[in-house]
């Protein structure tokens, strides 16, 4: 069993993405970009297909395409050290934000934001599905 001490230096570690820690992290950059690139894409359109009458399949694809759109883009500028990059890469790190934008964890976080903002946007300007389709999706929550 691991105690308190052993936990908090592994939290630690796990959230400051150093090259010296690079072995340590490896497995969850990439299991921080998979879940960041699924929850960006599928959030938006989960909640708002839940709640929202209106949602239409345009703001699901936008949400979709947006949210890996954001992983994947913050994967090739700050972590494949592509050599073309290292420019927007130091840029980022000199900018000494407190919160660390080199992470994939608050890429992930930032694409469930987006996805949040998109599909409700995308979707006051786009064709509602058919009211046939909604009523029957919703037919289990009306009263009887």
């Amino acid at each position: 069993m691991m105690d308190m001490d052993t936990l908090s230096k592994f939290i630690e570690d796990m959230m400051e993405f150093k090259p010296e820690n690079d072995d340590k992290i490896r497995e969850l950059k990439h299991m921080s970009y998979s879940w960041g690139a699924l929850s960006g894409a599928f959030l938006g359109p989960f909640l708002f297909g839940l709640f929202m009458k209106k949602a239409s399949r345009a703001a699901c694809w936008t949400s979709f395409i947006t949210g890996v759109g954001i992983s994947v883009a913050h994967m090739l500028l700050f972590s494949l050290n592509i050599e073309a990059f290292s420019g927007i890469r130091q840029a980022v790190i000199d900018l000494n934000c407190p919160l660390n934008l080199l992470s994939p964890i608050n890429a992930g976080a930032f694409a469930m934001i987006v996805s949040l903002i998109i599909v409700p946007i995308v979707s006051s300007f786009t064709k509602a599905p058919e009211k046939k389709i909604v009523d029957n999706a919703f037919s289990s929550l009306a009263t009887k």
